[in-house]
């Protein structure tokens, strides 16, 4: 079955939301957490995408670190 593509609003949110889970949890969060975390609060993503959207933070600027199994935003700053 072909999944239904998210728009690009959800997209940007489901960004957005990434960026709250990740900056909340002091200690960072696996991607299965980000997953459950994301359907709680209501997006569908696969943890393919979810590994996507860490990847575009990064390439933003954004200095999103990896520690073992867990990933966690050390800075906002953006690329200018």
């Amino acid at each position: 079955m072909k999944r239904k593509k998210a728009s690009r609003n959800e997209q940007i949110a489901r960004v957005l939301n990434v960026i709250d889970i990740l900056r909340s949890n002091k200690t960072g969060s696996t991607v299965l957490g980000l997953w459950a975390t994301l359907r709680i609060r209501g997006y569908k993503a696969s943890k393919r995408t979810i590994y996507r959207d860490i990847e575009a933070l990064k390439e933003a600027g954004m200095k999103v670190k990896q520690r073992g199994e867990r990933w966690k935003l050390t800075s906002l700053s953006l690329k200018g």
